[in-house]
Protein backbone atom coordinates (compact mmCIF):
# COMPACT_ATOMS: atom_id res chain seq x y z
CA UNK A 1 0.00 0.00 0.00
CA UNK A 2 0.92 3.61 -1.24
CA UNK A 3 2.05 5.69 2.02
CA UNK A 4 -0.45 8.72 0.48
CA UNK A 5 -3.71 6.46 0.70
CA UNK A 6 -5.73 5.32 3.73
CA UNK A 7 -7.03 1.65 4.43
CA UNK A 8 -10.04 1.32 3.06
CA UNK A 9 -13.29 1.61 5.61
CA UNK A 10 -15.19 -1.62 5.58
CA UNK A 11 -18.20 -1.71 4.13
CA UNK A 12 -21.70 -0.98 6.11
CA UNK A 13 -23.55 -4.39 5.70
CA UNK A 14 -27.67 -3.11 5.46
CA UNK A 15 -30.27 -5.30 6.32
CA UNK A 16 -32.44 -5.28 3.15
CA UNK A 17 -35.03 -7.67 4.45
CA UNK A 18 -35.69 -5.36 7.37
CA UNK A 19 -36.24 -2.44 5.25
CA UNK A 20 -38.74 -3.99 3.11
CA UNK A 21 -40.50 -5.32 5.81
CA UNK A 22 -40.97 -1.71 7.40
CA UNK A 23 -42.03 -0.40 4.10
CA UNK A 24 -44.10 -3.65 3.56
CA UNK A 25 -45.86 -2.86 6.93
CA UNK A 26 -46.14 1.03 6.15
CA UNK A 27 -47.81 0.43 2.95
CA UNK A 28 -50.60 -1.91 4.46
CA UNK A 29 -51.23 0.65 7.43
CA UNK A 30 -51.91 3.03 5.14
CA UNK A 31 -54.26 1.08 2.91
CA UNK A 32 -55.97 -0.73 5.21
CA UNK A 33 -55.91 1.84 8.72
CA UNK A 34 -59.07 3.23 6.90
CA UNK A 35 -60.87 0.34 6.15
CA UNK A 36 -60.53 -0.39 9.61
CA UNK A 37 -61.32 2.81 11.51
CA UNK A 38 -64.65 2.23 9.47
CA UNK A 39 -65.53 -0.91 10.39
CA UNK A 40 -64.55 -0.06 14.19
CA UNK A 41 -66.78 3.28 14.04
CA UNK A 42 -69.35 1.44 12.42
CA UNK A 43 -69.29 -1.22 15.23
CA UNK A 44 -68.61 1.33 18.55
CA UNK A 45 -71.06 4.17 16.91
CA UNK A 46 -73.65 2.27 14.65
CA UNK A 47 -74.05 5.24 12.64
CA UNK A 48 -72.07 7.15 9.99
CA UNK A 49 -72.79 10.70 8.44
CA UNK A 50 -74.90 11.48 5.50
CA UNK A 51 -74.23 13.56 2.38
CA UNK A 52 -75.99 15.75 0.48
CA UNK A 53 -76.59 13.16 -1.97
CA UNK A 54 -77.76 9.96 0.63
CA UNK A 55 -74.63 8.78 0.31
CA UNK A 56 -73.08 7.16 3.58
CA UNK A 57 -69.78 9.21 4.66
CA UNK A 58 -67.18 8.80 6.95
CA UNK A 59 -64.48 11.24 8.30
CA UNK A 60 -61.10 10.17 9.99
CA UNK A 61 -60.35 11.55 13.29
CA UNK A 62 -57.87 13.97 13.60
CA UNK A 63 -57.80 15.30 9.69
CA UNK A 64 -60.75 16.08 7.59
CA UNK A 65 -60.26 13.20 5.11
CA UNK A 66 -63.88 12.25 4.18
CA UNK A 67 -64.60 8.70 2.75
CA UNK A 68 -67.82 7.71 0.78
CA UNK A 69 -68.07 4.03 2.92
CA UNK A 70 -70.15 1.66 0.42
CA UNK A 71 -67.45 3.25 -2.48
CA UNK A 72 -64.51 2.75 -0.20
CA UNK A 73 -65.44 -0.87 0.68
CA UNK A 74 -66.69 -1.77 -2.81
CA UNK A 75 -63.35 -0.46 -4.50
CA UNK A 76 -61.04 -2.60 -2.10
CA UNK A 77 -63.71 -6.17 -3.13
CA UNK A 78 -62.66 -5.06 -6.95
CA UNK A 79 -58.72 -4.55 -6.00
CA UNK A 80 -58.26 -7.88 -4.35
CA UNK A 81 -60.68 -9.65 -6.77
CA UNK A 82 -58.28 -8.83 -9.53
CA UNK A 83 -55.24 -9.69 -6.88
CA UNK A 84 -57.12 -13.21 -6.45
CA UNK A 85 -57.55 -13.77 -10.17
CA UNK A 86 -53.43 -12.96 -10.29
CA UNK A 87 -52.87 -14.63 -7.17
CA UNK A 88 -55.15 -17.51 -6.06
CA UNK A 89 -53.87 -17.54 -2.62
CA UNK A 90 -55.41 -14.34 -2.03
CA UNK A 91 -58.61 -14.59 0.26
CA UNK A 92 -61.77 -13.85 -1.27
CA UNK A 93 -62.94 -10.36 -0.78
CA UNK A 94 -66.54 -10.66 -2.17
CA UNK A 95 -67.72 -9.82 0.96
CA UNK A 96 -66.59 -6.48 0.89
CA UNK A 97 -69.04 -5.94 -2.25
CA UNK A 98 -71.82 -7.77 -0.33
CA UNK A 99 -71.27 -5.01 2.56
CA UNK A 100 -71.42 -2.24 0.33
CA UNK A 101 -74.14 -3.17 -1.15
CA UNK A 102 -76.35 -4.16 2.38
CA UNK A 103 -75.15 -0.08 3.38
CA UNK A 104 -76.54 1.03 0.30
CA UNK A 105 -80.27 -0.54 0.67
CA UNK A 106 -80.94 -1.84 4.07
CA UNK A 107 -77.94 -1.63 7.17
CA UNK A 108 -75.92 -4.76 8.51
CA UNK A 109 -75.94 -6.97 11.47
CA UNK A 110 -73.04 -7.12 14.39
CA UNK A 111 -72.38 -10.71 12.88
CA UNK A 112 -72.57 -9.46 8.90
CA UNK A 113 -69.89 -6.99 10.41
CA UNK A 114 -67.62 -9.18 12.48
CA UNK A 115 -67.39 -11.49 9.18
CA UNK A 116 -66.30 -8.30 7.66
CA UNK A 117 -63.66 -7.19 9.33
CA UNK A 118 -62.35 -10.82 9.85
CA UNK A 119 -62.13 -10.94 5.97
CA UNK A 120 -60.22 -7.27 6.45
CA UNK A 121 -58.27 -9.12 8.42
CA UNK A 122 -57.53 -11.91 6.25
CA UNK A 123 -56.38 -10.00 2.82
CA UNK A 124 -54.16 -7.28 5.32
CA UNK A 125 -52.14 -10.62 6.62
CA UNK A 126 -52.40 -11.76 2.89
CA UNK A 127 -51.24 -8.30 1.62
CA UNK A 128 -48.29 -8.08 3.96
CA UNK A 129 -47.40 -10.99 2.94
CA UNK A 130 -47.46 -10.05 -0.88
CA UNK A 131 -45.41 -7.84 -2.81
CA UNK A 132 -46.61 -4.03 -3.08
CA UNK A 133 -46.63 -3.76 -5.95
CA UNK A 134 -48.82 -6.73 -7.23
CA UNK A 135 -51.39 -4.81 -5.15
CA UNK A 136 -50.62 -1.32 -6.70
CA UNK A 137 -50.68 -2.65 -9.97
CA UNK A 138 -54.54 -4.61 -9.34
CA UNK A 139 -55.64 -1.06 -7.93
CA UNK A 140 -53.94 0.81 -11.29
CA UNK A 141 -56.07 -1.73 -13.28
CA UNK A 142 -59.53 -1.27 -11.13
CA UNK A 143 -59.05 2.59 -11.53
CA UNK A 144 -58.07 2.63 -15.05
CA UNK A 145 -61.87 0.30 -15.38
CA UNK A 146 -63.68 2.96 -13.40
CA UNK A 147 -62.48 5.55 -15.99
CA UNK A 148 -63.33 3.24 -19.01
CA UNK A 149 -66.52 2.77 -17.39
CA UNK A 150 -67.37 6.69 -16.37
CA UNK A 151 -66.45 7.32 -19.87
CA UNK A 152 -68.80 4.96 -21.20
CA UNK A 153 -71.86 5.87 -19.10
CA UNK A 154 -70.98 9.50 -20.67
CA UNK A 155 -71.19 8.48 -24.68
CA UNK A 156 -74.53 6.50 -24.18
Amino acid sequence: MPGNKRPARPKKIQNSKVKRKVSKESWVNTAFSPLEEMLEHIAAEGTLDVGSDGELLFTRKGTSVQYIVAQTFSAYADVFAVVRMRDPACPDASLLATFSEQLRSNGVSPIELQAVRECVAAIRVFAAKSEPLMVSDAAESVVIRYHLDAADAKTV
